[in-house]
């Protein structure tokens, strides 16, 4: 089951938006901007300023989800290169680069 991220982010041009909101309003578009962002679930507000800053904000959050996964997959294209990770040196395979790992931890432990 894939796991879904355990935050989001509100950005100051929908915090801005949201000051014109009543304390019912604010806390019920910081919900339902959560439920959108970590779980997916996609709801209208129930008045027209809710659903207004929600519509606003729903693209940001998409935007910032899409930036998340394109940073995890980025950061596992160097865990085939070892534990630490990194670039493998210029016209050097994987194979070449075990190979050459491996006689470095050689000789470091003698």
């Amino acid at each position: 089951m894939e796991e879904r991220k355990k935050a989001f982010i509100i950005y100051a041009s929908a915090l801005k938006a949201m000051e014109y909101l009543n304390d019912a309003e604010f806390r019920e578009c910081v919900l339902k901007m959560a439920d959108y962002s970590m779980n997916g679930v996609e709801e209208s507000g129930s008045t027209a300023m809710v659903d207004m800053v929600l519509r606003m904000a729903y693209p940001n959050l998409d935007a910032s989800r899409k930036r998340h996964e394109a940073a995890i997959e980025n950061g596992m294209k160097g865990a085939a290169y070892g534990k630490r990770g990194g670039r493998p040196r210029k016209n050097e395979s994987k194979e070449e680069y075990n190979e050459r790992k491996a006689r470095e931890n050689v000789s470091n432990n003698d």
